[in-house]
């Protein structure tokens, strides 16, 4: 209800959400992504979408399959409000079956324009999600890493723009084709940060 009638209240959006990740109590987490799948699906609540998108896919992984139906629900309206794609199917129960391995490979193959948003959203998010959460976001990056192509600063020019976003024809089930996806921004923000998390997070999650 306090979603429902503040729809621009940010900081209270903003507060479930880090709710989401950081409460120690699975159950909590999942009952505060449950009254944000109520809202988003029902209603066009002013908010960042990869937020949203890099929850659901998270929230895909959870042992409780209620949770996982919400999440598959959200990713659909999203998909379609935000992205205006539907590339998910209307009978969406292998998904749901397979928690999650499917849908974020899914995702990232059809999405590939935001994996530099999400790759960000995730390395922000991690940083006081609980210890599930954190294993649960460490396991989506690699499907979105394969649309990267880590360039050598010594060799390629410098370039100031990320890749852009190709089309569907371009990409492939093993990821992206073709030349132009690799930029010394995107590759220095990826390398950087995946030092980062190693370091961070190497004693934690020792494989």
């Amino acid at each position: 209800p306090l979603l429902r009638h503040n729809l621009d209240s940010h900081p209270l959006l903003n507060w479930v959400l880090s709710h989401c990740y950081t409460s120690p109590s699975q159950t909590a987490s999942d009952l505060s992504y449950s009254a944000l799948s109520r809202v988003f699906s029902r209603l066009s609540y002013p908010c960042d979408p990869v937020s949203l998108i890099l929850l659901s896919l998270m929230k895909s992984s959870s042992p409780d399959p209620q949770t996982r139906e919400e999440a598959v629900g959200l990713l659909q309206v999203l998909e379609s409000r935000h992205l205006l794609k539907d590339s998910l199917p209307v009978s969406v129960g292998a998904y749901v079956a397979r928690r999650g391995v499917i849908l974020v490979r899914h995702f990232s193959t059809h999405h590939p324009e935001l994996t530099i948003p999400v790759f960000s959203d995730m390395v922000y998010r991690i940083e006081g999600a609980s210890l599930v959460n954190k294993r649960s976001l460490l396991q989506l990056i690699l499907p979105w890493l394969s649309n990267i192509e880590l360039v050598d600063v010594l060799v390629l020019p410098l370039q100031d723009t990320l890749p852009l976003q190709r089309t569907q024809s371009d990409t492939t089930q093993s990821g992206l084709k073709g030349t132009g996806w690799g930029c010394h921004q995107a590759s220095e923000l990826v390398l950087n940060n995946l030092l980062f998390l190693t370091i961070e997070h190497s004693l934690e999650f020792p494989h």
